[in-house]
């Protein structure tokens, strides 16, 4: 049985690095995959696709993320990826998908990166 991308409820879905990209993968365009770490970490690899969101900068750009289109979060341990999803919870996103447990190394080996 396939298991279904969509996130009917609007809560956030805590992921492991497996299921996180399975559902990347599986889930429609329009999507955006959202990373939490500092520029300093992500100069050292990211998610191909990915846009960077440090969390000293959420505050700033979370007007700029789009309302109608699931949110999948990380950053390098599941940490500030969680925070940066409750608190775009607060703003009224509804489609948030958190990479938790894991993060960009786990995630390198489930999902394209950036070259």
């Amino acid at each position: 049985m396939k298991q279904s991308t969509e996130n009917p409820t609007g809560a956030i879905q805590r992921l492991t690095a497996r299921d996180f990209a399975a559902n990347y993968r599986n889930q429609a365009s329009p999507k955006m995959l959202l990373d939490t770490r500092s520029y300093e970490e992500t100069a050292l690899g990211m998610l191909k696709d990915a846009v960077v969101v440090p969390m000293e900068e959420l505050e700033e750009k979370a007007k700029s993320l789009p309302h109608d289109q699931p949110l999948f979060l990380y950053c390098r341990s599941g940490n500030r990826a969680q925070i940066a999803a409750q608190y775009l919870s607060q703003l009224g996103y509804k489609d948030m998908r958190v990479a938790i447990n894991c993060g960009f190394e786990q995630l390198q080996h489930e999902l394209p990166v950036h070259t």
